[in-house]
């Protein structure tokens, strides 16, 4: 009995261990997943330096979790069609768009008061 339960395990062990090479691309973030990710770090990394305001942020962020809802409805029925790649690659480029806009207009965030415009400079004397 020791005997089965040894190869028995043994054999387990070795489905398990193997289970991931069966999965082959289940493992691997969508490409729409991975420009979210880097969309969201650009975002973030706005907030951080002040190129964004709270404002600007928030819409920004609101804007992601949109496109995340629309990606997750048209993934409903278990896969994104030609058109559906499309639809989310045109806005997944707006957003980016709107990102870099904002990121580079003339407002930012300072951390003592609010945000200004960049050419600010002129009006302190």
């Amino acid at each position: 009995m020791s005997k089965f339960k040894f190869i028995t395990t043994t054999a387990l062990l070795g489905l398990l261990a193997t289970a991931p090479a069966f999965a082959g691309h289940r493992d691997q973030p969508s490409p729409f997943d991975v420009r979210q990710d880097r969309q969201e770090a650009r975002i973030e990394q706005g907030i951080q330096s002040g190129a964004l305001t709270r404002k600007e942020a928030r819409v920004l962020q609101r804007d992601q979790e949109r496109l995340e809802r629309l990606e997750w409805r048209l993934r409903r029925d278990g896969s994104l069609s030609r058109k559906d790649r499309r639809i989310l690659q045109a806005e997944y480029d707006e957003l980016s768009q709107r990102i870099r806009i904002l990121k580079h207009n003339d407002q930012y965030r300072s951390r003592d008061r609010g945000w200004h415009d960049a050419h600010d400079w002129y009006r302190r004397g």
